[in-house]
């Protein structure tokens, strides 16, 4: 699957093929309305829990071997962090949403 480095989420499954899926399958439902949960956040002016919420991303993706989706909310928290403006926010959050798609399929 593109953006998704098995091998390396394998491993941190501790090489179980079954708690690797049921992880898999755990982001999947979790992290399904992930971009939404951020935007809303956004707009309703709540830079913590939009950094949070994209902190958890970035771990969680980290975690499973999705790594473009742990970098790009990376790149969304820092942002975040320094409260960007919307022009700088939107396009962050528009590629980790592209990323996010094959993952929650």
């Amino acid at each position: 699957m593109p953006g998704l480095d098995t091998a390396l989420g394998l491993k941190r499954a501790s090489g179980k093929p079954g708690l690797y899926a049921e992880l898999l399958q755990r982001f999947a439902l979790s992290q399904s309305d992930v971009v939404q949960n951020l935007q809303a956040a956004i707009q309703a002016g709540d830079w913590a829990l939009a950094e949070r919420t994209a902190h958890t991303l970035r771990s969680v993706a980290a975690n499973l071997g999705a790594q473009p989706v742990s970098r790009h909310a990376q790149a969304l928290e820092q942002a975040l962090r320094s409260q960007a403006p919307a022009e700088t926010l939107q396009p962050l959050l528009a590629a980790l949403a592209e990323h996010m798609a094959p993952l929650l399929q």
